[in-house]
């Protein structure tokens, strides 16, 4: 176990700070499909282990906890979206990656981290 400081924030979202979703084995495996290949091992051990969610530094700094400084460790599938150029999600808004953005990225990035 690599994230044991981590496993106090799965399934808890008070919406004050950290907080992390489960993400099934089977959610990975179809993401991997859709990519075509599968994901580095540190991200996909960190998605079974932790899940997909926030860190944020609300504990120590309360005063920074704001929407704009979080550090969102994205679900796999809005991950691969991401990659293969589907920037938006109607299903799921709070997902969206700019034109501009997305063309700062480097072919073969892959980008899990908001």
């Amino acid at each position: 176990m690599k994230y044991p400081f981590l496993k106090r924030y799965i399934g808890v979202n008070d919406l004050k700070g950290t907080y992390f979703q489960p993400v099934e084995r089977q959610e990975i495996k179809q993401a991997e499909k859709k990519l075509g290949c599968q994901f580095p091992s540190e991200l996909k051990e960190f998605y079974q282990e932790i899940g997909s969610g926030i860190l944020c530094c609300g504990e120590k700094y309360p005063e920074m906890l704001a929407d704009s400084l979080k550090n969102e460790i994205l679900p796999p599938h809005i991950a691969v979206d991401y990659m293969l150029g589907e920037l938006e999600h109607p299903d799921e808004p709070e997902y969206y990656m700019s034109a501009d953005t997305y063309e700062l990225l480097e072919p073969g990035d892959l980008p899990f981290f908001e």
